[in-house]
This record gives structure tokens, C-alpha cells and sequence, in this order.
């Protein structure tokens, strides 16, 4: 048998030091929401948000033929009846026009092998998912094969900057508005697009903090801790210290 887990951040660290009271009063709610226990990987990690509502498994799947096929592939492989250990949590993914993206083994506890065709028999069995988004499914094969829908885990990029820099000519009296950038981060953690959606006032600073941006290196965005390509919203504050000096500071 064979146990996957992706490796725990250093943050897990910190989080082995909460007290047990505390532990106990979250874990049951997280597990419930993405049928994991496993610490997310990084701060800024949340539900994502699409779908907006989880659906049923007859929404994502023709349930019955997939529990059919699971039976069978249990029974083919020897997978014990009630055996709650063996299991596979997936990352379900789709695109923005509903078509099957992704089905990914994300944890599991089975037998080497036995994932990746597990994966084929859920991809066979989905139905197209309107506007897309990504869900979980955890599965249990065996004799009476249990599927249970739950969240999916998005992290969104992050640069982690706050440096000094040489700045443009500021007039060390005006005060520049924080800007407001739409950034989209690549697989491997480059910026492949920004847009300047509230600019700081002035033009030639908004095209300085622009092209310095775009030369960040990012932590990709992830979902279920895979990295993809995700565009997302962020505000950068500078604050004039001469007339040719500036603080960039990337917020939150």
C-alpha cells in the first residue's frame, strides 16, 4: 500500500503548537469542507469560490453509473467492503465553458497503480459543469462504494515583496493613491499579464510600479495544491521618502 501526501509547509510547525481545545474545535469543520484534514500550504489559502453552491453528486456525475463502476473496479482490485482506509481524494477541475479539466489524485491510501485508473472511471461519468470551478471527491472503493462532494482549496499568488527602490521623479509633497493591479501569475510563478485598474494619480509612477511588477517572481496560485495559471487583485502602496525615492510595499 501506498500513503501520498504533499509535503506540510513550515507553517505546520506553528500550527502543531495551538492547543488541543483549539484543534478540536476546527478540525471536524475543515475536514467537513474539503475531506482533509491536511494543513493548507500556505496563509492566504481559502474555499474557492466557484462553484458558488456545491453540488450533489448527481450534478457533477451519472452517480449511479459511476458507483456501478467503482463496485466493480473494488471488487476487480479486492478492495474489502466498509475498509474506511482505503480512499482517494480527487481535485476535480473544469474550464470556464464547462468541459472536464482535470482529475487529479491529490491524497490517498491505495494500492500502487490503482489511481490513475480510478481518475479514468470518474472522468468517464462527468457531466459539464456551467461557469466551471473546481470540486473534490472522495472516494471510498469498495463493494458499496461511497463518493462525498466537498471544497476545493484555492491559494492565490504571492510575491512576498517589500523593498526599496529607485523611483521616478515624485513630488516629495504628493501624496500617490495605492494602485490597483489585476496580475496574472504562470504555472511557474511569471507574470504573463497585469492591468491597472485604480491608478495612484500619477501616470508615470502607474507605468514604473507596472513594469516593476511585472518582473516579480511569483508563488504560483494553487488549487487543491496544484499550481496553475491565476489572475488576482493586488494593491501596492507607495510611500515618497525624497523626490527620487520611493517604498514599494505589495498589500495583502
Amino acid at each position: 500500500m501506498h500513503r501520498h501526501t504533499i509535503p506540510l509547509a513550515a507553517a505546520a510547525a506553528a500550527l502543531a503548537l495551538l492547543s488541543a481545545c483549539a484543534a478540536a474545535t476546527t478540525q471536524p469543520a475543515r475536514e467537513s469542507l474539503y475531506l482533509s484534514s491536511r494543513p493548507a500550504p500556505r496563509e492566504n489559502c481559502r474555499p474557492a469560490p466557484v462553484p458558488s453552491r456545491l453540488p450533489a453528486l448527481s450534478e457533477l456525475a451519472d452517480s449511479a453509473a459511476l458507483v456501478a463502476e467503482i463496485g466493480r473496479f473494488a471488487e476487480q482490485h479486492g478492495f474489502s467492503a466498509g475498509r474506511d482506509t482505503t480512499f482517494t481524494l480527487f481535485s476535480v477541475g473544469f474550464t470556464r465553458e464547462g468541459r472536464v479539466e482535470r482529475v487529479r489524485g491529490i491524497e490517498w491510501w491505495m494500492p500502487e497503480g490503482t489511481v490513475d485508473p480510478l481518475a479514468a472511471i470518474v472522468g468517464r461519468h462527468l457531466k459539464p459543469q456551467a461557469g466551471g470551478g473546481s470540486v473534490r471527491l472522495r472516494i471510498r472503493p469498495d463493494a458499496r462504494p461511497q463518493v462525498r462532494v466537498g471544497r476545493s482549496q484555492v491559494c492565490m499568488p504571492a510575491s512576498g515583496q517589500s523593498f526599496h527602490v529607485t523611483a521616478p521623479a515624485i513630488n516629495p509633497l504628493s501624496k500617490p493613491q495605492p494602485i490597483l493591479l489585476r496580475i496574472r501569475v504562470s504555472v511557474d510563478g511569471r507574470v504573463i499579464g497585469s492591468q491597472i485598474l485604480r491608478s495612484s494619480g500619477e501616470e508615470e509612477l502607474d507605468r514604473w510600479v507596472r513594469s516593476l511588477v511585472d518582473r516579480y517572481q511569483y508563488a504560483p496560485g494553487l488549487v487543491d495544491g496544484l499550481p496553475t495559471d491565476m489572475e488576482y487583485e493586488q494593491t501596492i502602496r507607495i510611500q515618497a521618502r525624497a523626490p527620487t525615492r520611493g517604498v514599494v510595499t505589495p498589500g495583502r
